[in-house]
């Protein structure tokens, strides 16, 4: 298919430059055609005239900025058409007559020459173009009082118009599925910038400008794990209020941070997250005593900005709203109930922000009989049977080795966000997304929760043994333990070739791997007998050469001594003001990204370490604003 465009088309300007960066060319073809239309001239004149001028290049897709004039009034005059004497009203007749009007013309033009009937052809009407402008008075508007519509605005509702409009042509999206990509691309990059072209974040009233970005901290090149940037990151653009302590929501909003939102956490002054508390061990000082930083707090608050906020005073939640206008997710782990009673629940805010994303992290979630209860990751383990199927038969149950629950949770609630802003992308609306421990561990019983439900039978502890393989566990060696992990039948065989296990190997009880589970209280005894002969690092060195998965049970010191683990820079450094050694170690994070890889923007912060400087930058306070919020207790 075609698609056709002008050099002065605003919309087809925008869908260009969506369609290039976007890499979704494929089937599609790119026509520039000259066309005028009747209003050309008028366009010229208008504020829509000089759109392409403004936008030319400057929408691109990863990056959360859409340079465009913002035209306030009261500062900068509007352009005049003749007998136009009201300049909202003048605005949206520029946008109906000179623009609509005009793709009209061209649309009856391409349908006339029959070569083309392949064409991206606009079919718009005027009831449709009344329909965009009810769509764009809804979805952005202007105050009443002191109407200020951006170049900007009228550009995007030329876009967002677009798909509209052939949202109401049936079936068009089965019959042409290219078009249908390119639409759902448009209104994705439009609807994420529009905001931002309306001086939502970092846009002053002034003719494009903007506050510049804050430039963090740079990391000493030795203590880097990845190279200098050569993009921004993943979540550059987003920002997180961020009101979560202990382990759950911190790990959610750390992976967030990582990504590149900008992450500010919210604290109560004097009190911090209760994590800062969990010690020993501490962060030592210069003078080698314990700091105020435990080393529970460092492992799930990197990548954040600490604010103190006291939300039981109306100054705070004063502010809180007002920094909460300038985020896209709020993220909480509060006792359901305990944010409505300070008006900060959702029902209560998605009137006022109804693009607000809004992540509950709670323990038994905000429905059912348990809702109202506190959540533990110990009790979540309990409760969601993890417990009962870990440790040795026989002996009591035994809890995973670290909040491993809470982790889990952490990482849904991340992915669900992710998955809510790609939904506020496209149709501009948020919505709350409702996590929780017990949930988490449930869905994470995985095989062994399957098993149940397909067969009926309680699993019980194996110890270290799978339910569904043999051998696949542990054993003692000469020295001390290994992981033997035969996946199936041919490595069964190759283990038995290497420990010199004939009778086992040629033993029909042990030929497939149900005969094995069949029979795994015979054979396991017998292979701890060949394994109990060599030490951990002749086993691991013959079975890696004849490919049998195995591996050492490392101590947690060994792990970071671990060549493999060294490689992959699994242990970073990062600056910190309160260490006496200048920094404090870290374990990274484990995902790499080819294009953007992961930064380490920020370290732990200290308690209320960005307060006056978060309160400055997004909400433009003065020194003598932010004095006066602190008198009165406030933050």
């Amino acid at each position: 298919m075609k698609l056709f465009y002008t050099p002065n088309s605003p919309y087809a300007r925008i869908c260009r430059i969506v369609a290039i960066e976007g890499g979704i060319m494929d089937g599609i073809e790119l026509v520039r055609v000259a066309l005028r239309t009747p209003d050309s001239e008028a366009l010229e004149h208008s504020p829509l005239g000089k759109i392409p001028l403004l936008l030319d290049g400057d929408l691109v897709l990863g990056e959360s900025r859409l340079i465009c004039g913002y035209l306030d009034q009261r500062s900068s005059g509007a352009p005049s058409l003749p007998g136009a004497t009201d300049w909202q009203a003048q605005a949206h007749e520029s946008l109906m007559s000179g623009f609509l009007e005009g793709v009209t013309n061209w649309s009856r033009e391409l349908r006339r020459n029959p070569s083309e009937q392949s064409a991206f052809i606009l079919q718009v009407e005027r009831q449709r173009a009344h329909r965009a402008l009810d769509y764009f008075e809804r979805t952005i508007g202007a105050p009443a009082a002191e109407p200020a519509i951006t170049y900007g605005d009228l550009a995007l509702v030329a876009a967002i118009g677009m798909v509209d409009f052939y949202e109401l042509v049936p079936g068009w999206r089965d019959e042409r599925p290219a078009l249908a990509r390119l639409a759902g691309a448009v209104r994705g990059a439009v609807v994420g910038a529009r905001d931002r072209a309306v001086g939502r974040r970092h846009e002053s009233a002034h003719p494009l400008t903007r506050r510049p970005a804050e430039t963090p901290a740079p990391i000493p090149a030795d203590q880097q794990r990845t190279t200098a940037m050569t993009s921004p990151l993943p979540l550059d653009g987003v920002r997180i209020f961020d009101l979560t302590r202990i382990l759950a929501g911190p790990t959610c909003t750390q992976l967030l941070g990582d990504l590149g939102a900008d992450v500010i956490k919210i604290e109560r002054p004097g009190e911090g997250d209760d994590t800062r508390r969990w010690g020993p061990p501490y962060v030592k000082g210069a003078d080698g005593e314990d700091t105020s930083e435990s080393a529970y707090y460092l492992c799930a608050n990197r990548s954040k900005r600490s604010i103190t906020l006291d939300l039981a005073k109306p100054e705070g939640i004063a502010l809180a709203k007002r920094l909460l206008a300038e985020c896209d997710v709020l993220v909480e782990n509060f006792k359901v109930g305990s944010l409505a009673k300070l008006g900060l629940g959702y029902e209560q805010l998605r009137a006022e922000f109804p693009r607000l994303v809004y992540c509950s992290v709670t323990g038994f979630g905000q429905t059912g009989p348990y809702a109202p209860r506190a959540g533990y990751d110990f009790l979540a383990q309990g409760m969601g049977g993890i417990m009962s199927i870990t440790g040795t038969p026989g002996v009591e149950p035994v809890k995973v080795g670290v909040g491993i629950t809470d982790v889990m949770t952490g990482m849904y609630a991340a992915t669900s966000i992710l998955a809510a802003l790609r939904h506020r992308d496209r149709t501009g609306e948020g919505q709350q997304i409702d996590c929780c421990l017990l949930d988490t561990q449930v869905a994470w019983l995985i095989n062994e929760g399957t098993n149940y439900l397909v067969s009926g039978k309680v699993p019980t502890p194996l110890g270290n043994a799978h339910p569904n393989i043999v051998p696949y566990e542990v054993f003692k060696t000469a020295d001390g333990h290994v992981i033997l992990a035969c996946g199936n039948d041919g490595q069964f065989r190759r283990w038995c070739e290497i420990a010199g296990a004939a009778d086992l190997k040629d033993d029909p009880r042990y030929a497939t791997n149900p005969l094995r589970i069949a029979n795994r209280a015979a054979l396991t005894p017998r292979i701890a007998e060949y394994i109990a002969t060599r030490t951990t690092d002749d086993w691991v060195a013959a079975l890696e050469a004849g490919g049998v998965p195995c591996g050492p049970v490392n101590t947690i010191d060994r792990v970071f001594e671990d060549p493999q683990v060294k490689a992959r820079g699994m242990r970073i450094d990062l600056p910190h003001p309160l260490a006496g050694e200048g920094t404090v170690p870290l374990i990274a994070n484990p995902v790499k990204l080819s294009g953007t890889p992961i930064e380490y923007r920020r370290s732990p912060p200290t308690l209320g370490q960005h307060t006056d400087e978060v309160l400055a930058e997004v909400l433009g306070m003065s020194a003598a604003e932010i004095a006066a919020e602190k008198a009165k207790g406030a933050v």
